[in-house]
C-alpha cells in the first residue's frame, strides 16, 4: 500500500489519509484520517493504492468489470479448444 484515500460522503469526494508505520509491501497497513462527525447520516469509504499505481475499485466497479470480462470471454468461444484427432492409416492427422 502506498496511499489510502477516505471519503465521508459516499465517494463524492476523496481525501488522502495518513499511513501509519510500519508500511510493508503486500501487507495490512493502518491509516488515519482526522474527521469531526457532525451527527448527520454519512457513508464512510476507504480505498488503497498499491506500488503499481492500481487504485482499489469500489464493489460496484469490480462487479461491473467482472461482468464485462465474463461477457467478453463468452463472445470468444475460440480461445481454447479441447479436441482429439486420430491418425488415419497413412499416418496423417484426420
Amino acid at each position: 500500500v502506498t496511499a489510502v484515500e477516505v471519503s465521508t460522503d459516499g465517494g463524492a469526494s476523496w481525501i488522502e489519509a495518513d499511513l501509519q508505520e510500519p508500511v510493508y509491501s503486500m501487507a495490512f497497513t493502518r491509516f488515519r484520517h482526522p474527521w469531526k462527525w457532525d451527527g448527520t447520516e454519512c457513508v464512510l469509504l476507504s480505498r488503497c493504492r498499491d506500488e503499481s499505481g492500481y487504485m482499489q475499485p469500489s464493489r460496484e466497479e469490480l462487479i461491473a468489470d467482472r461482468q464485462l470480462l465474463a461477457v467478453s470471454l463468452q463472445s470468444h468461444q475460440g480461445l481454447a479448444h479441447r479436441g482429439r484427432r486420430e491418425r488415419d492409416q497413412c499416418g496423417s492427422l484426420a
